[in-house]
C-alpha cells in the first residue's frame, strides 16, 4: 500500500521507525519553542519598550493561537478534505520558521507588534500532530497505538523542559555578543529556525503517509453494533466488545484504563447523553483550572525571579527547566501504582495545588524563616506534579467516555487538546496582574491558587459523582 491516503485493508501496517521520529520531533520542537522564550519573555518584552502585560502576551499568545489550530486541523486532517499529514507537517514547519524569524529579526523591525505576530504565528502552527498521525497508523493496533501515544506524551514532556534548558544555554553563550542582533532575547529565534529546517529534512526524507486502515471490529457477535441500538425510537449510545481488552490510545501519565470489574460504568451499557456531555465539560473544567495555575507559576517566576529576588536571567532559565524537567520524569515514571483511579488521581491534583497555596503565603508570613527561592521552589514543584498527575487522568477519563460514544470519541479528544492549550494561555496572560509590584512576594497569586484548587477539590469530590455515566 502506496502512501496515498486511500483506505487499506492491510492490518499489518507499521510505519517506519524514522517516519514516526519524524512525527514526533516536529511536537518536540513545538513546545520547545512554546518554553524557549519563557526566562527571557520579561528581559525581550522591557527592552522593546514593553508593559507588564508585554512578558505574559508573550508567552500566552503562542497557546491561544495553538489551541485555534487545533480546531482548524479537524476537517484539514479528515479522510475527506484529500490533504496528506506530508503536506500539512512541511506547511506547518514552513510557518514555523517564517515566525521565528520574525521573532529573532524584531528589533530591527517593528519591535514588540513584531515578537507578538511570531508568536501568534508559531502557535497556529504548532498544533499536536503527533496523535493524529499515531491515530492513524495505528488504527488497527490498540496496544501499539497506546504505546506509541505514551511516547508521544513523554516526548512533549521533555521538550518542554529542553526549552528554558536552551535559552540557558543561549543567554550564557551570548552574553557578550559583538552583534546587536544576536543575543539572548534573539537568538532561540534562530535556533528554532534551524531545528525546524532539520524537521523538514526528516519529513522530505523518511515521512511515509499512513494508510486509512479499518478499525477491527471489536464487537461480540452477539451484541448489536453502536448504530443498531434503537430503543423506544431513539438512538442509544452501547458500549460494545469485552472492555477490559480496551485500551485507551491516548493514556498519559502511567494511568491504566478501567477494566469492567473495577468501573460501573462499564457494566452499564446505555449511558444518559446529557450526562455524558455534562462529565466531558466537568473534566475539561477540571483540566483548564489545573493547566492554567501550572503556567501561572512559569510566567510569575520570571517576574519574581527579576524583580524580588535578583535573579538574571540564566538563574531563572535553570529554575525554570529543572523544575519542567522534573515534571516530564513523573509522566515517565507514572503515578498508577500510587493512585489506582482516575477520581484519585483528579483529587490529588488539586489537593497538592492547595498545598501549593500554603506553601507561597508562608513565605509572606516568614513560616519558618524559609528563603523566597526555597518556599516557592517546593511549591512549586507541587505545581508542576499535580499538573501532570491531574493532565494524565483527565486525559484517560475523556479518552475512556469517547469509547462510550465511539461517535464524538476524536471531537472529545481535540477538544481536551483545545482546552489544555487555552488553560495554558489564560495562565500566562493573567499572571503578570498577579504578580504586579505593588502585591508583596505572591500574596495575590497564593490567594489566586488557593481558591481554584479549592474549587476543584469541590468538584471532584462533590460534583464529578453527581454525574453518573449511567
Amino acid at each position: 500500500m502506496s502512501g496515498d491516503g486511500k483506505k487499506s485493508s492491510a492490518p499489518d501496517y507499521h510505519p517506519p521507525v524514522m517516519a514516526l521520529v519524524a512525527a514526533l520531533s516536529y511536537n518536540f520542537f513545538g513546545v520547545t519553542g512554546f518554553t524557549i522564550s519563557l526566562p527571557t519573555s520579561k528581559h525581550y518584552g522591557d527592552s522593546l519598550g514593553g508593559s507588564l502585560e508585554a512578558a505574559g502576551l508573550i508567552v500566552g499568545l503562542y497557546p491561544l493561537l495553538s489551541s485555534i489550530s487545533q480546531v482548524i486541523f479537524i476537517p484539514v486532517l479528515s479522510p475527506k478534505s484529500g490533504i496528506t499529514m506530508k503536506t500539512v507537517f512541511i506547511v506547518c514547519s514552513c510557518l514555523q520558521i517564517t515566525g521565528w524569524l520574525i521573532y529573532a529579526t524584531a528589533p530591527a523591525t517593528t519591535g514588540l507588534s513584531a515578537v507578538f505576530l511570531a508568536r501568534g504565528l508559531c502557535g497556529i502552527a504548532s498544533g499536536q500532530l503527533g496523535p493524529y498521525y499515531i491515530a492513524r497508523a495505528y488504527n488497527h493496533d490498540p496496544v501499539q497505538r497506546k504505546a506509541k501515544m505514551m511516547m508521544f506524551s513523554r516526548t512533549v514532556s521533555f521538550g518542554y523542559a529542553a526549552g528554558p534548558f536552551f535559552g540557558l544555554i543561549l543567554e550564557s553563550a551570548l552574553k557578550n555578543s559583538p552583534f546587536v542582533w544576536l543575543n539572548g532575547d534573539t537568538s532561540p529565534g534562530f535556533l528554532m529556525m534551524l531545528l525546524f529546517s532539520v524537521e523538514i529534512v526528516l519529513q522530505l526524507a523518511f515521512f511515509t503517509e499512513p494508510p486509512y486502515v479499518e478499525s477491527p471490529s471489536e464487537v461480540k457477535p452477539s451484541q448489536p453494533t453502536y448504530a443498531e441500538v434503537v430503543v423506544e425510537g431513539e438512538r442509544k449510545p452501547l458500549v460494545t466488545g469485552d472492555m477490559s481488552t480496551k485500551i485507551s490510545p491516548y493514556s498519559a501519565g502511567g494511568f491504566e484504563s478501567e477494566t469492567e470489574e473495577s468501573d460501573p460504568v462499564w457494566k452499564n451499557k446505555f449511558c444518559c447523553c446529557s450526562n455524558w456531555v455534562a462529565r466531558l465539560v466537568l473534566c475539561f473544567v477540571l483540566l483548564f483550572l489545573s493547566t492554567c495555575n501550572r503556567s501561572i507559576w512559569e510566567v510569575v517566576t520570571v517576574y519574581f525571579g527579576e524583580e524580588e529576588w535578583g535573579w538574571g536571567v540564566e538563574y531563572n532559565a535553570a529554575y525554570l527547566g529543572s523544575m519542567n524537567l522534573v515534571a516530564a520524569l513523573i509522566s515517565v515514571w507514572g503515578v498508577k501504582d500510587i493512585f489506582k483511579t482516575r477520581k484519585m488521581a483528579m483529587e490529588a491534583t488539586f489537593i497538592m495545588g492547595f498545598i501549593s497555596a500554603i506553601f507561597f503565603l508562608a513565605h509572606k508570613s516568614g513560616f519558618l524563616g524559609i528563603s523566597a527561592p526555597v518556599v516557592y521552589g517546593v511549591g512549586s514543584l507541587i505545581v508542576q506534579s499535580s499538573a501532570i498527575i491531574g493532565m494524565g487522568a483527565i486525559l484517560d477519563e475523556v479518552a475512556s467516555m469517547g469509547r462510550i460514544n465511539p461517535k464524538y470519541s476524536q471531537v472529545a479528544l481535540s477538544l481536551n487538546s483545545v482546552v489544555y492549550m487555552l488553560g495554558r494561555s489564560y495562565g500566562s496572560i493573567v499572571a503578570p496582574y498577579l504578580s504586579i509590584p505593588y502585591i508583596l512576594n505572591g500574596e495575590l497569586y497564593a490567594t489566586y491558587t488557593f481558591i481554584t484548587n479549592t474549587v476543584g477539590i469541590v468538584l471532584v469530590y462533590l460534583v464529578l459523582d453527581m454525574i453518573p455515566l449511567e
